[in-house]
């Protein structure tokens, strides 16, 4: 490793030779220690004494601690800049001016939310728990860039180091003294641990751990708000430094956890606002009959004026899929609202619209194989965007579906919906983003570029054996004709100039 190139590196490179590599590398990988806790697993702390070692890392700015002033403290010499310990020939001499730097005081926590202070390993004045240790921040991040200096044997040290201090941590005897947030961590971090020598398993393991709680977690109905999303964004906290370090399945399944828990505020706010909706029997039958259509039937479009309540039966549909138990484990469903897209759709990024989808399709995949095709689409997506060029101006911009690279994305994006259960419904709202006419008269290039998009999806899924049926809500239509029916000429709008898809979408008035 190469020496340190500033003062400041210099500095922290000489507090670290104090300590062991696998000391240092113990003391960063958890959120929080305590002593007890420390001792249990064996924490590597040479010849010195536990309480020693921490307090030696407290003092040299290695790691921080809720622990009141130690009486180690008064030997500090402000005038010469010196830091005594017992071992030293002049820590028992005194600073002439020692009122006029007293010992520092432990911060005074007595105004802070208990339960706030316990979740972070902090234990409020008046609590009996034990005295609880962490890594410095700005020294975490050294310790574990040196560790991952050599970045193939780093990568397995940490993952050997996580997953031994994870399966010790869940076995101590005491488990109401460790402090949360590290005993959130050492759920995923314990499956580190095992099958050694395969990182892919052992992440996937580690992954599937996450994954665990947030199922349990987030269930309609339970509790007061219909679910723990306090503990849940806790859990997803404590997983992110292993997502950070380790990348892959693990760094997907804390995306997932963050996806699932948006969805679940998303939908209990939906069941919220549905308290007085009238299911109208017309309207479902229209759903009904979308879902066992034939192939060349895959949309139905929802149209009505505003306010009529169309996001209300958006709304309705989607828990109906999620909740309804003709559905659980037999449909999977995402919902996308056009006011959401970022503008760079579809010139700058053919693939947003996908990618949005792909969200919420993923959190139905019960497999490992589905969270890998999941994950195989997103990097593709990711390297589509990134290779997009500027739009040369004045050139006419070109449909996404007619660059091969897109149609790859896509192709990957079919894979994934073929691990999901079927149908595949994609819900569209406020599609008259998508029903804009320029002033010419002419389609513009998002509502052709959705529709080429739709159309190739439809014909790699029915290639594929996958069903995928979509549902457009919005005020205008986005056909002029359909299966069994046809707008009326009159109305005002060109509709001469939108598109009539192959798909002959159903229409119904909302």
């Amino acid at each position: 490793m190469s020496a340190p190139s500033t003062p400041l590196a210099t500095i922290r490179a000489r507090r670290l030779g104090d300590f062991s590599d696998e000391a240092l590398l113990w003391l960063a990988l958890p959120p929080v220690w305590t002593l007890p806790l420390a001792a249990w697993c064996e924490f590597p702390a040479g010849k010195q004494p536990l309480p020693s070692l921490f307090e030696n890392a407290v003092r040299t700015g290695l790691a921080l601690s809720d622990a009141p002033a130690r009486s180690e403290i008064r030997d500090q010499r402000p005038e010469i800049g010196f830091v005594g310990d017992e071992s030293s020939p002049v820590s028992g001499l005194q600073s002439p001016d020692s009122n006029l730097h007293p010992p520092p005081k432990s911060p005074d926590l007595s105004g802070y939310d208990p339960e706030m202070l316990a979740d972070l390993g902090l234990a409020p004045p008046t609590s009996a728990a034990v005295v609880t240790y962490w890594a410095a921040p700005g020294m975490r991040s050294d310790i574990l860039t040196r560790t991952l200096a050599d970045r193939s044997a780093g990568q397995a040290a940490l993952r050997r180091s996580a997953g031994l201090i994870g399966e010790r941590i869940r076995r101590f005897p005491e488990p109401a003294t460790v402090p949360p947030a590290t005993r959130r961590w050492a759920e995923p971090a314990a499956p580190l641990a095992k099958q050694p020598g395969d990182a892919a398993k052992q992440l996937g393991n580690a992954a599937a751990a996450l994954d665990r709680q947030l199922e349990a977690l987030l269930i309609p109905g339970k509790g007061d708000t219909g679910g723990d999303t306090n503990e849940a964004l806790r859990w997803i906290e404590a997983a992110a430094p292993l997502a950070e370090l380790f990348g892959g399945e693990m760094l997907a399944a804390v995306q997932r956890a963050g996806a699932r828990l948006e969805l679940f505020h998303r939908r209990d706010f939906d069941r919220r606002h549905l308290g007085r909706f009238l299911e109208r029997a017309e309207q479902m039958q229209a759903f009904d009959d979308l879902l066992v259509s034939p192939p060349d039937e895959w949309a139905l479009h929802y149209v009505g004026l505003g306010g009529v309540g169309k996001t209300m039966l958006v709304r309705h549909l989607t828990l109906l899929l999620t909740d309804d138990e003709r559905f659980k484990g037999r449909a999977a469903c995402a919902r996308v609202d056009f006011d959401h897209l970022r503008p760079e759709y579809p010139t700058a990024a053919p693939g947003l619209l996908l990618e949005r989808l792909s969200a919420e399709l993923a959190l139905y995949g019960q497999t490992r194989a589905s969270s890998r095709a999941f994950e195989r689409f997103r990097d593709r997506v990711k390297t589509l965007h990134e290779g997009m060029l500027p739009p040369v101006f004045g050139a006419p911009l070109p449909l996404p579906t007619d660059d091969p690279k897109f149609l790859d994305v896509l192709a990957v994006f079919i894979e994934a919906l073929r691990t999901l259960p079927q149908p595949v419904v994609l819900i569209l709202d406020t599609c008259e983003e998508l029903a804009r006419i320029s002033a010419g008269g002419e389609v513009p290039l998002n509502v052709r570029a959705t529709f080429a998009i739709l159309e190739q999806m439809q014909a790699l899924a029915q290639r594929a054996g996958v069903q995928v049926r979509v549902i457009f809500c919005g005020r205008r239509p986005l056909a002029s004709a359909g299966a069994g029916w046809q707008w009326p000429t009159a109305q005002p709008l060109p509709l001469a100039a939108l598109p009539a898809p192959p798909c002959h979408p159903r229409l119904h008035p909302r």
